[in-house]
């Protein structure tokens, strides 16, 4: 009975210290909700548990920045705005959920979808 016991306990251990792995890699599209003129693609790469990539931006169909950095330490990444900071983490295979925070302390919730690779190159290649 014991070894049933441990046994059991064993493997609910092991189930709380798994979690589902997403993919990080790739292209991302989003900012905050109810934003429809702006937002931003993100390109990242991930090399054990470091995540590294840059980021766009995109306004009234002008490009505001792009290849600002982003890094992180899987499953979070970051990155810093001239006006803010942008922290977050993947939460399913298609989506990145996270804070993005003022200096005066205003945050908004940010959400990026999974896109093509092209998007962070549109981005990219638009109009200052």
């Amino acid at each position: 009975m014991r070894s049933v016991l441990a046994g059991v306990l064993a493997m609910g251990l092991a189930a709380c210290h798994s979690h589902d792995v997403f993919r990080i890699d790739g292209t991302w599209r989003g900012g905050y909700t109810g934003e429809h003129s702006a937002y931003y693609v993100m390109t990242l790469q991930q090399q054990g548990d470091q995540v590294s990539g840059v980021l766009c931006r995109i306004s009234s169909l002008h490009r505001i920045f792009f290849d600002l950095p982003v890094h992180g330490r899987y499953p979070r990444v970051e990155a810093d705005l001239a006006y803010g900071r942008f922290e977050g983490g993947i939460v399913s295979d298609d989506q990145i959920h996270g804070l993005f925070r003022l200096s005066g302390g205003f945050q908004q919730e940010w959400w990026f979808q999974r896109v093509p690779a092209s998007e962070y190159e549109q981005c990219r290649n638009a109009s200052p």
